[in-house]
């Protein structure tokens, strides 16, 4: 059973996307999942300026799952 957000991933590719190395390049609809967020979102924050890193060639977009992680990372909010 895929997770609703990601109807084209089962739950096990998603937790496979985790484990990859930070060089290997994921789809729009990959790196959503990975991120946890609509594919349309995160397609929102790439047309916005915004949101991770990706890689355009020719007219395909990529995403580093290095630049997915330190996205993450700089997104953490501290109340201190």
């Amino acid at each position: 059973m895929a997770y609703p957000k990601y109807p084209d991933l089962s739950p096990e590719e998603v937790a496979a996307l985790y484990t990859l190395p930070d060089e290997a390049l994921l789809t729009p609809a990959e790196a959503a999942a990975f991120l946890n967020l609509k594919r349309q979102t995160l397609n929102w924050y790439r047309c916005q300026g915004g949101g991770p890193r990706f890689v355009k060639i020719g007219s395909t977009i990529r995403y580093r799952v290095g630049d997915l992680r330190g996205n993450v990372k700089a997104e953490v909010v501290s109340h201190d």
